[in-house]
């Protein structure tokens, strides 16, 4: 009995004699397969750690090495099982088979199958049996349809249990075994798919014993045909709508629950990855990205929303759900605009005395409307003297290229003078800002200004390279060959393009007057408790 005990102990040589005599191969080997399979349904009723290693694990390994070697034909009988038909129309009910009913035993389902072609010398008379046999089969099926079983999907079945069972990891590898030597032929492998879409939910459940079904269901949708097998059959609608039913859940234990649990977002995680997975295939982004945009902003936003109930997989999940959404969001100006409009739309979602949530919608519409430049902070410099006053100033910088990040080289220009007076000993000129010129392009730098606008507005605008090589700068004394000649920078100018820039930026920005965006905004400003609650909503607005 369960309440045995030792029962592990008890039942061991019991379970390894079992093991041992279905592996023998003889006129009783479908009466100890069965009483093996009935064990193991039994065992799986239970829901004890004990059973599930002592009962359920020796019987699930026994069915896979059953599965790997029908899977593998040998001996005699190869050619045989491989011509016979592999059942991918034809099944047992394994119920009946269980209750020993002759028309689903072996012998019944092997008179339904096609047999080895006879061995005789005339190769016609052979070629024309196994054609007479071959469209008679058809004819069997066809006639008994209406009572063939055929394999019924759903997700409460012993593969998915033990895929699933949260007391035994060594069931759970078992089980993700036998679904991948199940998955030899493209029937089978569908059957499996659509077993494992309609198991989707169960991972809200399963937390940290469901690290098995996330990793083979990726592995079986590596196949680009398979991933587009479930896109037909609606995956990504599924998956986006079981990740809002995950993040409803920690919304409702934000506020409801002061405690928080570390392992709560594993499943949001997980889903998210298989939906990540699947957009990463463009021809399905671009057919699906209009259907889940507003299902992925929902969820960043809801998901920033968190604070008790924010664990690293929320964190993690959040950042996956921002690249997604930027991912689907990057495209033609038609698709941004789209956008635009659907964080117009999501703003109607929330509440006025929400301060939070509107904030990160227009902190995001900021960004599209005024991109921030992309600043290049590392670069490299090369610093040389000038060539005619070779033999007027002694040393040289041995150290070139430098990088913009070494130490005395910045934030400004005259830093990069009082490196060269001290690498090159030039201990007279260090003190004296007058006595030394640095040029840029054939132009006198000022001293005063930064390196790093130095490095954008005057080497990278004037190279044809877009600034990918290293900015050289020229030292020389002053006065010392006469008076100079080349131009003198003291300021930096904001460039000569801004007047396309600002139209630019107006443009984008009537697209919040043709959705909406205008009304929305001057709502959220009119019900403002006070400016210091509401001092971040003005800083975006």
């Amino acid at each position: 009995h369960r309440t045995v005990p030792n029962l592990a102990g008890s039942v061991r040589n019991e379970m390894d004699l079992l093991r041992m005599s279905v592996y023998m191969e003889d006129l009783c080997w479908e009466r100890r397969l069965r009483s093996v399979f009935k064990l193991f349904l039994a065992a799986n009723c239970i829901d004890s750690p004990v059973i599930v290693d002592a009962v359920s694990r020796p019987c699930s390994m026994i069915l896979l090495h059953v599965v790997k070697m029908t899977g593998q034909p040998q001996g005699e009988n190869a050619e045989t099982n491989t011509q016979a038909c592999p059942g991918n129309f034809l099944h047992v009910n394994a119920l009946r088979w269980l209750k020993r009913d002759t028309s689903c035993n072996f012998q019944a389902w092997q008179r339904f199958c096609i047999r080895e072609k006879p061995k005789v010398e005339d190769e016609l008379s052979t070629h024309g049996r196994y054609l007479v046999v071959k469209y008679t089969q058809r004819w069997k099926i066809n006639a008994h349809k209406a009572t063939l079983w055929r394999a019924q999907v759903h997700h409460d079945t012993w593969l998915m249990r033990n895929l699933f069972c949260p007391s035994s990891r060594a069931a759970r590898n078992n089980a993700w075994h036998i679904i991948q030597a199940l998955c030899t032929d493209d029937a089978r492998y569908q059957h499996i798919l659509d077993l494992m879409m309609a198991s989707l939910s169960e991972l809200s459940n399963a937390a940290q014993s469901g690290r098995e079904f996330m990793t083979l269901f990726q592995e079986l949708c590596l196949p680009l045909k398979w991933k587009l097998y479930l896109t037909v059959r609606g995956i990504l609608p599924r998956l986006a709508e079981l990740i809002s039913q995950e993040i409803a859940k920690l919304q409702q234990l934000e506020e409801t629950n002061l405690g928080s649990d570390l392992s709560q977002g594993t499943a949001l995680k997980m889903l998210t990855q298989i939906l990540v997975q699947f957009m990463q295939h463009e021809p399905i982004k671009q057919r699906f990205k209009t259907r889940l945009v507003g299902a992925v902003l929902d969820g960043y936003l809801n998901l920033r929303r968190l604070i008790i109930q924010r664990t690293k997989m929320v964190d993690e999940t959040q950042d996956m759900l921002l690249q997604l959404l930027a991912n689907m969001t990057s495209g033609t100006e038609e698709e941004t605009k789209d956008f635009m409009a659907v964080c117009i739309k999501a703003l109607s979602k929330y509440p006025m005395n929400d301060l939070r949530t509107p904030v990160i919608i227009f902190e995001r519409l900021c960004s599209i409307v005024y991109p921030e430049e992309n600043e290049k902070t590392d670069f490299c410099m090369v610093l040389d003297k000038d060539p005619q006053q070779e033999e007027f100033l002694q040393g040289r910088m041995q150290g070139n290229p430098y990088a913009s990040t070494d130490p005395g080289l910045g934030p400004l220009m005259r830093d990069i003078k009082n490196k060269i007076c001290r690498d090159c000993e030039l201990v007279a000129l260090l003190d004296d800002d007058a006595s030394m010129e640095l040029l840029v392009r054939n132009k006198i730098i000022s001293l005063d200004l930064p390196v790093k606008d130095v490095y954008k507005k005057i080497w990278c605008e004037s190279n044809d390279d877009k600034g990918n090589s290293a900015m050289r700068v020229v030292y020389r004394m002053t006065g010392l060959l006469g008076d100079a000649t080349e131009e003198i920078v003291k300021t930096l100018g904001s460039g000569s393009g801004d007047g396309n820039d600002n139209e630019e930026l107006y443009r984008m920005a009537s697209v919040l007057c043709e959705c909406g965006g205008l009304e929305a905004m001057l709502a959220r400003l009119e019900h403002l408790p006070n400016l210091i609650r509401g001092q971040q909503m003005l800083h975006s607005l």
